[in-house]
């Protein structure tokens, strides 16, 4: 029988009613998320290191109580990599909400993605540099230590957990497709070894994974969509051979088509071998083909081999960065720029080169001194200026500097936004490492 994989979150921000309107909405057999963007793993780090009970979306646990008891009911396993870099916090939070419905949900957690201390431990021997999966650059060229390295782990452990009884799985760094790959190869008892269907449910999680960007949103097309106010979340009616129809529940916005599909198909792929943790899947062999309203078939995906390595993700901070915006009102805008451009960087002791990085953009307002504008939006401009660098104290100075301006420079000037602190910068760094190295559990 067809196994139903509803998606209900493709980012830690995305919509807080999702999980309730994919339960709500129409029959589905198993429901997944993804809440972990790459820097999503520093932010909650940080939380962790000021609360070791921290970690995880805490979003996640509100929504999940939303959902919990109707699950139950209607026997609809749970998984997300909700997790964060603290799964076992985040089980325990559910474990509340779950004896305080009186359930009797199985929570499992799937670790073992968090490789920080084996990662500085080779990188500090020499065993490995932590190479950059696209420059080939060696991690010690960064100068850093990471905060946090996490493995992109597959499906396995969570095939492992359902097996076991699980209800509700939560993950910390998988795949973003993983969750569904698991729920199909558990549901139709596939092994590792099924590498086309495995792939095809690969070609199905990643159609589905980032929610309603596969009927509609961020679509170039956007105008030739009836009503994308509220678009529905993404179903994959996934087959046993691995192919799946990807469909919405029905009376939902947005819309599920061919374009919708492929658009998000070609979605953050690097080329036509798309390497996951379980199957390199050929996407050039695959069909998309239109056999209904808001229904698309997807089949042909190829199962090429099992990677032998895993991508990891490692967050560094690499010191701080500060952003003010000034209005740039009338005539001579070039000039009034330049003016307050030459007064902040008198302040500093090397100038503009007192910092690692600066941004400056102009937008809008007049350069020509022949215009008569008719209002003062169409005579001003929006000047941005974005500094960044190790040296904390200068960069939390830049704002106050700027602000020092406002009486002492071009006439006109305004402040649309009150000066800020210095923010923590980071950098990701992806690389890959090898799979026996990594203890998924």
């Amino acid at each position: 029988m067809t196994v139903r994989i509803a998606n209900c979150s493709g980012f830690l921000g995305d919509r807080l009613a999702g999980p309730r309107e994919m339960v709500d909405g129409g029959a589905i057999d198993y429901l997944t998320g993804d809440w972990l963007a790459e820097l999503t793993m520093s932010i909650l780090t940080r939380q962790r290191d000021r609360d070791p009970g921290k970690g995880f979306p805490g979003t996640f646990i509100a929504q999940m109580s939303e959902v919990l008891a109707s699950c139950a009911t209607r026997g609809i396993r749970i998984i997300a990599n909700a997790g964060g870099v603290n799964p076992h916090a985040c089980a325990a939070a559910l474990q509340e909400v779950v004896d305080a419905h009186g359930l009797e949900t199985v929570i499992a957690v799937v670790d073992g993605d968090d490789i920080t201390e084996d990662f500085n431990r080779s990188i500090a021997s020499g065993k490995w540099d932590g190479s950059h999966l696209t420059s080939g650059e060696p991690f010690s060229s960064l100068g850093e230590t990471p905060t946090v390295v996490s493995a992109y782990l597959g499906a396995w452990g969570i095939v492992e957990a359902l097996d076991a009884g699980a209800t509700l799985v939560v993950t910390g760094r998988v795949s973003d497709a993983s969750p569904i790959v698991a729920s199909a190869a558990h549901h139709y008892g596939w092994g590792r070894a099924d590498l086309d269907r495995i792939a095809g449910a690969v070609a199905a999680g990643h159609v589905i994974e980032c929610s309603a960007q596969a009927t509609g949103g961020n679509f170039s097309f956007f105008t030739e969509i009836d009503d994308l106010t509220h678009p529905g979340f993404p179903v994959a009616e996934i087959e046993e051979d691995g192919s799946a129809i990807i469909t919405k529940h029905a009376e939902t916005g947005g819309a599920v088509t061919t374009e919708t599909v492929l658009s998000q198909l070609l979605y953050e792929i690097d080329g036509p071998r798309y390497a996951n943790p379980d199957v390199i899947a050929r996407f050039d062999t695959v069909f998309v083909d239109q056999v209904g309203e808001d229904r698309v078939r997807v089949s042909g995906a190829i199962g090429e081999s099992v990677p032998s390595h895993l991508k990891a993700g490692a967050v560094c901070n690499i010191g701080w960065s500060a952003a003010m915006s000034v209005a740039v009102t009338g005539l001579n805008r070039d000039a009034k720029v330049d003016l307050l451009l030459s007064q902040v960087w008198s302040q500093f002791p090397k100038g503009r080169e007192t910092f690692d990085d600066v941004v400056i953009t102009v937008t809008g307002g007049l350069n020509d001194a022949s215009r008569n504008p008719r209002s003062v939006d169409d005579a001003t401009a929006l000047l941005r200026i974005a500094v960044a660098g190790r040296d904390k104290t200068l960069v939390n100075r830049f704002p106050r500097v700027v602000v020092e301006q406002l009486l002492g420079g071009f006439p006109g000037m305004a402040l649309p936004t009150p000066p800020t602190k210095a923010g923590l910068r980071q950098q990701f760094w992806p690389t890959l490492v090898p799979t026996e190295q990594v203890p998924e559990r």
